[in-house]
């Protein structure tokens, strides 16, 4: 076995080495991940052990990696780690670990090394598989070769029909339903029916159903074992061996006595004679021919030169001894001797002194008889009995009368009994109970018509504990066609068992949480509804979305993200009933489906007290976090009779509560279904506008209100439709962030901006800034700065004709590497601006951090500003605050001269709004540009 392991302790190293050392091993140790795909690349390895924390990687990521490389999807990988983690556990298996081991444990590694390759690698035999679909096909045989198997793959049962005749097979599977006129059910049964020993061949079948009919039916037509779709490797694989074991010991057994047989009718004794020094004076023709040479090869040749070595020694310490008289005259040895291009003939060679008159020797006689079929059924029933002994699966046989007359270790090993109380016993010593009497006659009635059967059943072992086994029996039946004996091959499947509930459980489980996942929920939904139509009720569906948790995982980590799911799972678990489903819909979504309902105010009732949990603060370390969460509401049968229609109104109603308000709950109604399917139509339709040319941009001048001089300009986006019109951005702006088009979106407008800005310049109007308005997933792609970079030098201009107007929202969060990214962008030239300012944070602590050149207020201040004293206040405090920090201030949505007097009584002297110009297209621009390079503008107060 070439043993492979990867840790960066040598000492660890030297251990695991240790235990392989004197086991036909080789091992070869990699410190680091990459050195250990690097050895894989290079060599072939049996068996793999990695250590959970190497220098460059994890152990778990490493095994994932390994499983794509060629060759290495069913070599087995051992993860050792010194943490008791079940999900550290979970995570390997599910990335492709085979067994987790603690480093405490490394002594258990060699019995795990042996059963496990022995068992999933040593197989012999030729298979005859028929499969239709090439990606089954592809993969079941995949999972042959890399066990040992000759596997011929065909694709339907009249070619391996054909094939079969021809050719010698061990093993058959094949699909029940296939292309063709012949089903794999029609051809089991015609290699049956043939006469000779082709029809004793065992055949696998391969089923999508498992109902006890169709498994009667399989066994009536001379399937001797199935496996369900979709596969499981292990579970095929140990069928496959199975099967292939009972064959050998099957076989075995008639060879035996075909030997025997053949033994009993040999008389044909050969004759040779020698001279006094042993040479060859006659040598019989039939001695001749199986070595491969001719009478005169032999004749006045040394009888010892065609003797094999191994018997040289004691065939010369024979013929020392032998004298004359009665004391010693003649010897008998069974011997091998050796003929050309390696041919073997074993012999019971019987020899005779002869003398003269004078009782001197003068030749020897011999009599030679070939028994080179004994000694190879000798040695291959020493080998059955060592199969028969150290086989990992229970082997039980019994006479005709279904008394056991032999078993071995591993049968004593599964049950708990020892042989002595299961010899002379029938199996039903083993007998659970726990199936009827149909299932036992189906049984019998197999073997007494087919002279096998497979099936899986419950045995009891000796402590009472029931457990999962597949048995394959086989009858064996003497040249009358008696039966004599019966043989059981018994495979314990408890951990076969605790693996598909494990799967069964990652499969409709959500790991995180441990409520159901959204297959399972889909599932539980149809059972309630077929329940609810049943008995003509009703049921609601409460699709629940938790509002602002991405800040969660922004500001305290993932991992505290992941305890508050695992938090908010619990307390709603706690609010279902018994007949209820949660799930985690996935993120930071939920469903509830809640079967006892009898009337919608129930289902609100539900609802708020689901809203009064989660608002109850939660726990995490020193934080105390207060949650909040949009919940949505389909009801059957109102909202329709499918789980997918109920789950999608539900959802649809979550949705637009939140883009409505946060929080609360919402019933869903038809027109929030059309209005999603609206919104759908404008993303598809966005999509287009961005590479079709109906994107425009507008731009709206910035002044300053004490000399008039024009400062800058923003760029606003405009959608120009060929068929709905001029569509407002508050319309498709939450669209483009919802569906992340805002960044492509924002990557045009930037661009086409500086384009913009270029060609004004190169008109020779003044140079003054434009700004642009960056959204907070454009900000955070990665590449943002890169993209600023990358597009002033396309474009041809300074970073002082660009300003990026930020909300306060994407300086939140990450504060170090927000700070980064803002001094690589002033490093381009650029100014900093922060939109909106005072409807957020509005923090002189944090912003005091950031190297911004300007705020801008919000024109929902300005807007009352001239009869709310608490607007007017807060302008004052923003432009102190910006004063402080050595900011300049512009204010937005200036629409009065009023407004502006204020604004300048304030401290403000830089604004935009429609009082001193609305935003248009670019060629409209011009005055603006004109009358700013001449004389400053007049701005009536």
């Amino acid at each position: 076995m070439n043993l492979l392991i990867v840790d960066h302790s040598k000492l660890f190293q030297d251990i695991v080495g240790q235990i392989f050392r004197g086991a036909d091993s080789q091992a070869t140790a990699a410190h680091t991940g990459a050195d250990a795909i690097a050895a894989l690349s290079a060599a072939n390895f049996d068996f793999i052990c990695i250590t959970l924390h190497l220098q460059d990687t994890d152990g778990i990521e490493l095994a994932r990696r390994i499983r794509k490389l060629p060759g290495y999807a069913y070599v087995p990988i051992v993860l050792f780690t010194a943490e008791k983690s079940g999900a550290v556990h979970q995570e390997a298996l599910m990335n492709g670990v085979t067994e987790v081991f603690q480093k405490q444990d490394v002594d258990q590694l060699a019995n795990f090394a042996a059963r496990f390759v022995v068992r999933a690698r040593q197989m012999e035999g030729r298979v005859l598989f028929v499969e239709d679909s090439a990606a089954q096909a592809a993969i079941i045989s995949a999972m042959f070769v890399a066990r040992g198997l000759q596997v011929t793959t065909l694709t339907t049962a009249e070619a391996a029909w054909d094939v079969f005749r021809e050719q010698e097979f061990d093993l058959i599977v094949t699909d029940i339903v296939l292309a063709g006129q012949m089903s794999g059910l029609t051809f089991a049964n015609r290699v049956r029916r043939l006469p000779d020993d082709r029809g004793d061949v065992p055949i696998l079948a391969i089923t999508a159903f498992d109902d006890m009919a169709r498994r009667i039916e399989l066994f009536y037509l001379g399937v001797n074992d199935y496996a369900i779709k979709p596969v499981v490797e292990e579970e095929l694989m140990a069928r496959v061996r199975g099967l292939l074991q009972n064959r050998r010991l099957t076989q075995e057994i008639k060879r035996r006595k075909t030997i025997a047989e053949t033994a009993a009718r040999l008389s044909n004794v050969m004759v040779a004679e020698f001279d006094e020094q042993w040479c060859w004076k006659d040598v019989p023709a039939n001695l001749c021919t199986p070595l491969g040479g001719s009478e005169s090869d032999f004749i006045g040749q040394p009888e010892c030169r065609w003797v094999h070595a191994d018997h040289l020694a004691e065939e010369a310490a024979l013929r020392e001894t032998m004298q004359l008289g009665d004391n010693l005259s003649s010897y008998a040895m069974e011997k091998r001797y050796c003929g050309h291009d390696g041919a073997t003939l074993w012999v019971y060679f019987n020899a005779m002194v002869i003398c003269n008159e004078q009782r001197k020797p003068v030749g020897f006689l011999a009599y030679i008889l070939d028994i080179s079929e004994r000694k190879r059924a000798e040695i291959q029933s020493q080998l059955a009995t060592k199969v028969f002994e150290v086989s990992h699966e229970g082997i039980l046989v019994t006479n005709a009368e279904r008394r056991i007359i032999s078993v071995n270790r591993a049968i004593c090993e599964i049950t708990g009994y020892p042989e002595t109380e299961l010899l002379g016993n029938t199996p039903k010593r083993l007998s659970s109970n726990h199936h009827d009497a149909a299932f036992y006659q189906s049984m019998w009635h197999s073997l007494h018509n087919h002279g096998h059967w497979s099936g899986e059943l419950f045995d009891r072992r000796k402590s009472g504990e029931l457990y999962p086994v597949w048995l394959s029996i086989s009858t064996i039946k003497d040249t009358r066609g008696a039966v004599t004996h019966y043989v059981g091959i018994h495979r314990d499947l408890s951990e076969q068992h605790s693996l598909r509930n494990q799967l069964q459980r990652f499969a409709n489980y959500d790991a995180l949480t441990g409520v159901a996942n959204r297959f399972h929920l889909d599932q539980r939904l149809q059972d309630q509804l077929d329940a609810a139509k049943h008995r003509q009720g009703m049921l609601a569906v409460i699709f629940l979305d938790l509002d602002l948790f991405k800040r969660i995982n922004e500001s305290l980590g993932h991992p505290a993200g992941d305890r508050l799911l695992k938090e908010v799972a619990r307390r709603l678990s706690a609010l279902s009933a018994e007949n209820d489903c949660l799930a985690r819909w996935g993120g930071d979504e939920f469903a509830l489906v809640c079967s006892d309902i009898h009337s919608a105010d129930e289902a609100k009732a539900r609802a708020e007290s689901l809203l009064v949990k989660l608002a109850e603060p939660f726990q995490l370390d020193e934080h105390s976090i207060a949650l909040s969460a949009s919940l949505g509401i389909s009801l059957y049968p109102d909202d329709g009779a499918s789980s997918t229609a109920l789950l999608k109104k539900a959802e649809i109603a979550t949705h637009h509560g939140k883009t409505a308000m946060r929080g609360g709950y919402h019933f869903f109604r038809e027109s929030m279904e059309l209005a999603a399917v609206e919104n759908l139509i404008m993303e598809n339709e966005l999509r287009s506008a961005i590479h079709e040319g109906q994107l425009l941009l507008y731009y709206q001048p910035q002044f300053n209100m004490q000399d008039g001089r024009l400062i800058g300009w923003e760029a606003l986006i405009r959608w120009q439709h060929p068929r709905f019109g001029m569509v407002p951005p508050i319309k498709f702006i939450p669209l483009a962030e919802s569906s992340r088009l805002i960044v492509e979106l924002g990557q045009w407008v930037m661009r086409t901006a500086c384009l913009q800005s270029r060609r004004w310049q190169s008109l020779g109007y003044p140079q003054v800034p434009i700004a642009i308005n960056i959204s907070a997933l454009q900000f955070r792609t990665g590449d943002f700065f890169q993209s600023v970079k990358e597009t002033l030098q396309e474009t041809g201009i300074t970073g002082a004709s660009l300003e990026l107007e930020l909300t306060e929202s994407i300086l939140m969060g990450e504060e170090e590497s927000v700070i980064g990214l803002l001094q690589s962008l002033k490093s381009l030239g650029v100014s900093l601006s922060i939109d909106d300012f005072g409807t957020g944070y509005s923090s002189l602590a944090y912003l005091k951090r950031f190297p911004v050149d300007r705020l801008k207020i919000d024109q929902a201040f300005v807007r009352d500003a001239t009869h709310d004293p608490d607007d007017a206040t807060i302008i004052t405090a923003i432009i102190n605050m910006a004063k402080s920090l050595r900011l300049s201030v512009i204010a937005e949505g200036v629409e009065t001269a009023e407004q502006a007097a204020l604004l300048m009584q304030c401290g403000c002297y830089e604004a935009q709004g429609f009082y001193y110009g609305r935003p248009g297209p670019a060629e409209s621009m011009g005055e603006y540009m004109s009358n700013a390079s001449l004389q400053p503008r007049s701005i009536p107060v």
